[in-house]
C-alpha cells in the first residue's frame, strides 16, 4: 500500500499512531544521544582520576551512594612498536591453530557499502526500480560475488516552520 507523497493517514488510524510514535522515539533517541555526547567528556576526565585515587590509596573498591566502584582490567592487544600487522599474522599462524584462528582476510562491509552508495548516487541509480542495476556498474568479478539489496529507513526531519 503506497501512501501519496505528503499525505498523512487519518488521525484516528493505527498507522497514524505508529507514525507519531516512531517520530517521538526518534526525537527521544536524538535527545539521549545529545545528552550522551555532553557527559562522555566528563566521564573520560573523571575515570583516570578515580582509578589513580583507588590505586594510590590501595583500595580494591569503594562504595558510594549504594554503588560499588572497582578497577576492572580490560586488556587491549596491539602490534608491538615497529611490528607490522602482517608480522603478527605470521606469528599467530606459527603459534598453532588455537592462535591462527584469529587471522582472517576480510573486507569492510561498511566501507564497501558506502562506496557502492556513492556509485549509485553518481550514476543516479538511487531511485531506480531495479536494485540489480547497480551490478552493471561494478567490475565483472565483483558483480558475480556481491549481492546488493535495497534497504529503506524512515527519516525524521523537522519542518522548517515548526518548532
Amino acid at each position: 500500500m503506497a501512501l501519496a507523497a505528503y499525505n498523512a493517514p487519518r488521525l484516528d488510524s493505527p498507522e497514524y499512531r505508529a507514525f507519531t510514535r516512531f517520530i517521538a522515539l526518534t526525537i527521544e533517541k536524538r535527545q539521549l544521544n545529545n545528552r550522551l555526547k555532553e557527559i562522555e567528556p566528563e566521564l573520560r576526565t573523571l575515570e583516570p582520576l578515580l582509578l589513580s585515587y583507588l590505586g594510590e590509596g590501595g583500595y580494591r573498591m569503594v562504595e558510594v551512594a549504594g554503588y560499588r566502584l572497582a578497577p576492572h582490567r580490560e586488556p587491549w592487544v596491539y602490534p608491538a612498536r615497529g611490528v607490522t600487522r602482517a608480522e603478527v599474522c605470521s606469528a599467530l599462524h606459527a603459534s598453532g591453530e588455537e592462535w591462527a584462528r584469529f587471522v582472517r582476510e576480510i573486507f569492510s562491509t561498511r566501507s564497501l557499502t558506502a562506496y557502492v552508495r556513492q556509485l549509485e548516487e553518481h550514476h543516479q541509480l538511487v531511485e531506480t526500480a531495479d536494485p540489480e542495476s547497480v551490478l552493471d556498474i561494478l567490475p565483472p568479478p565483483l558483480a558475480g560475488v556481491l549481492e546488493i539489496k535495497p534497504g529503506f529507513r524512515l527519516q525524521v526531519t523537522k519542518r522548517k516552520n515548526q518548532e
